[in-house]
């Protein structure tokens, strides 16, 4: 039986190849290891999880204000009276 905290080469270059992507939870079953394991061990090389389907707040406003403006247009309504039914204040 291995030890369980010696990581062989293919384990830590499964978990560098996939973390970013994967829940952490399904690399453990993939390696037949714990949670935990796997998060110490991610934490140790440095790894962190990408952000590339979360939305940045500066493209987050952008996206709102064209929502925004689509529902002003198709209401006809003026644009501080759009920002007053939304609760928007400033």
């Amino acid at each position: 039986m291995n030890n369980p905290d010696r990581w062989t080469k293919q384990e830590m270059d499964f978990l560098t190849t996939n973390y970013a992507d994967m829940t952490a939870r399904e690399i453990a079953n993939k390696l037949n290891r714990t949670l935990i394991q796997i998060e110490q061990k991610a934490y140790k090389m440095g790894l962190r999880k990408t952000t590339k389907n979360v939305v940045k707040s500066e493209e987050r406003i952008k996206l709102i204000r064209q929502l925004l403006n689509m529902v002003r247009k198709s209401a006809g309504l003026p644009l501080f009276q759009c920002k007053m039914e939304l609760g928007y204040k400033k």
